[in-house]
Order: structure tokens, then sequence, then C-alpha cells
């Protein structure tokens, strides 16, 4: 039974593997005029590599650390809202996962409070 099985994943991966093989050649015979960038059948303004901010990077990441923080103390609320007084495991885990990240995020203001900067790619920032 094994066995079977064995040549069947292993069947598939060399026929997929050697299917990719042969497309991609194929994808690679594409002419010069396909590659280059196409602005409204103008030709383009400005290169493809456009820097950004890295303020706009860090806003980025403090917004994603705090959409997580609010999906952790979601079930925080419901399970006291919902009466769980008492202390299953469940309830000391949920409790565990929010003092370890509320914990976190505790050192990550004292370290902006102090003043310590933070080096970016385009300069230093508070």
């Amino acid at each position: 039974m094994f066995l079977n099985w064995l040549l069947v994943v292993v069947g598939l991966s060399v026929l997929l593997s050697s299917l990719g093989f042969v497309l991609s050649k194929k994808i690679k015979e594409v002419s010069k005029e396909k590659n280059s960038p196409f602005e409204c059948g103008f030709n383009p303004c400005e290169g493809g590599r456009v820097s950004f901010s890295f303020h706009f990077f860090l806003v980025a990441l403090i917004f994603i650390v705090f959409d997580v923080e609010l999906l952790l103390l979601y079930p925080y609320i419901m399970l006291f809202k919902s009466g769980g007084g008492c202390l299953t495991s469940e309830v000391r885990f949920v409790c565990w996962v929010n003092c370890v990240f509320e914990s976190s995020l505790f050192v990550g203001m004292v370290y902006k409070n102090t003043g310590l900067k933070v080096v970016g790619a385009t300069g230093s920032m508070n």
C-alpha cells in the first residue's frame, strides 16, 4: 500500500517538474517588446523601481501590530463577557498569551519613549 502511494507521489512529482521545465522554456522565448513596460500606449515616465518612505513602512508595521493586538484581545474580552470566571486551562492560556503580547507592546513603548532612534534606509527617525 505504502509502495503504491510512493510510486504515485514520485510519478506526479516528476511529471509536474518536467511540465514546469518545458513550460518555462516556452515562456522565456518572449520577445523584447513583450518585456517592455506599458503605460497606456506611451513610453514609461520613470523607472520600475520607485522608492518609498521608511516612515510609511513603520506606520504599516505599527498598524499590523495593533491589528493583531485587537485579534488577540477579542477572545479575552468574550471570555470575561460570557462569565468565564473559572480558571480552566484555556482561560489560563488566553491570559498568558495576552500578558506576553501586552508586555512586548509595553517594552516597545518604553523603547520609543526613552528617545532612542530607529535608523532606517533613508535616515533616522524618532
